[in-house]
């Protein structure tokens, strides 16, 4: 990040100087006290199970500048820069605002159920090729993530595609109005976190709240394919481009060709028609290439630059991440999991695995509130369609996925299990050779440990 001086953020901020100086530097901010490093600002929040104000004497001891509190009644060093706000959280918020309106680069803002990362790291790839990008690392998407993005902005970047992810009502718009996107991508709109909203129509209209910062000849990549987002095109005034499959896209794929480690299809824009290699499998992955190509084509970029940015994307860990082993084939799709992106999983693993035998464990899928139930037996009945040799589930809510393929005549073995181990257990004394193995559920699940076990399985095999 460009350093700057506490003087400069304490209006920002309705900040009151307790100690210290306003001339005090600033070159870094962080939230986490383990990772202090010298001419920090400290910003301690407070969590349902830590409040960080008890770590400000660590962090001032261990080379902080400067550090934020919400709380009066604390003890500091008098020499230390100290500055009391309201909310420590709507400081960082305000920080990162305030830091984002000093870059005049182009920001490219990605929303979408599903998707969200894949698109984010590939459309970063494409565009490197010509500018230097910054873009979300990890899951830095929330309103806590956002801001610490933000705030690693340099004046060398010429472009930042920004991850935001909503888990709540009324939250699209606080990261909307933190990362002033200039453009902005819809990947989907999926059930994900709907304990918290209504009904698909109202993450639907959350989602949309990312245009509020878009001026009219802002570029709105829509999913064409998604029926909820063809609505948009009534409810905002954006130029919109939908992307997808369906011939009345503006960008779309054709002629598709999928293969066990490669994708082939062309890419048509109006009189545009290119032959696109993704070396990837996974239809998931082509609407992210519709996304990066686009986006790319609105910044100048050659297809052969393009072609050359697909082929620096090898896949995002826990995402569809392919393990060719000696043995089998494992497909990690372990970060989180909804009913649509299993689907696509599903997809991907009738891709990879050609004519051998299939394998999925399946974890339960969360924050689905009062329809859980239904939409784990629904997904059982659509899993119903697909050749799956045999299916393992992991938690109670997941016991209904496999009554949905019973009732559905499916001839998939099935077991249950109450957690991993007990799949591991299981799972490892059934693998045969060339086996092709899927794995996935929600983030709290915690099924990369199952990966881990897989893997560290195989190796040890491996060496016998």
């Amino acid at each position: 990040m460009e350093p700057f001086l506490i003087g400069d953020i304490l209006k920002r901020i309705d900040g009151k100087l307790l100690s210290g100086t306003q001339n005090t530097i600033v070159e870094c901010v962080s939230i986490d006290s383990r990772k202090i490093k010298k001419n920090c600002l400290f910003v301690p929040l407070v969590g349902k199970k830590t409040n960080a104000h008890s770590f400000i004497n660590n962090v001032l001891n261990n080379g902080a500048s400067a550090v934020l509190t919400q709380e009066k009644a604390i003890e500091y060093p008098e020499s230390k820069t100290v500055i009391y706000v309201n909310n420590t959280l709507k400081a960082l918020q305000n920080i990162a605002l305030w830091y984002r309106r000093k870059f005049s680069l182009h920001v490219i803002g990605i929303a979408g159920s599903v998707g969200k990362t894949t698109t984010k790291d590939m459309v970063a790839s494409v565009l490197s090729q010509k500018f230097k990008v910054m873009k979300t690392k990890k899951n830095f998407n929330s309103q806590i993530g956002l801001p610490l993005t933000i705030l690693n902005l340099n004046k060398n970047y010429e472009i930042a595609v920004l991850e935001l992810g909503i888990s709540e009502p009324n939250e699209m718009i606080k990261l909307a109005q933190i990362a002033l996107p200039n453009s902005a991508v819809i990947t989907n709109i999926g059930s994900s976190h709907i304990e918290n909203f209504k009904e698909k129509s109202e993450i639907y209209k959350e989602k949309l709240h990312i245009t509020d910062v878009l001026n009219k000849n802002s570029s709105l990549f829509l999913n064409g394919d998604d029926e909820i987002l063809l609505s948009a095109k009534n409810d905002v005034n954006n130029k919109i481009i939908y992307f997808g499959f369906n011939s009345n896209n503006d960008i779309k794929a054709a002629n598709l060709k999928m293969f066990k480690n490669k994708t082939i299809f062309t890419f048509k824009n109006k009189n545009i028609e290119k032959q696109i290699v993704l070396n990837l499998p996974g239809k998931h992955n082509i609407y992210a290439a519709l996304i990066s190509i686009g986006t790319a084509v609105n910044f100048g970029l050659s297809f052969k630059e393009i072609q050359l940015g697909l082929n620096g994307y090898s896949g995002t860990p826990m995402r569809q991440q392919v393990y060719h082993l000696e043995n089998l084939t494992l497909i990690d799709d372990s970060y989180n999991a909804n009913p649509d992106s299993i689907k696509s999983a599903i997809n991907t693993l009738e891709q990879v695995a050609g004519g051998h035998r299939k394998l999925v464990v399946l974890a339960d899928v969360l924050e689905l509130g009062d329809i859980s139930d239904e939409e784990h037996y629904k997904l059982g009945v659509d899993l119903a369609q697909n050749n799956i040799d045999i299916l393992l589930t992991v938690g109670e809510k997941a016991k209904n996925i496999l009554a949905g393929l019973k009732n559905s005549g499916s001839k998939t073995k099935k077991m249950s299990f109450k957690n991993k181990e007990e799949a591991f257990s299981v799972l490892k004394n059934i693998i045969s050779k060339d086996d092709t193995i899927l794995v996935k559920g929600s983030r709290g699940m915690k099924m990369d440990k199952m990966v881990k076990m897989i893997l560290n399985d195989v190796d040890k095999k491996s060496k016998q």
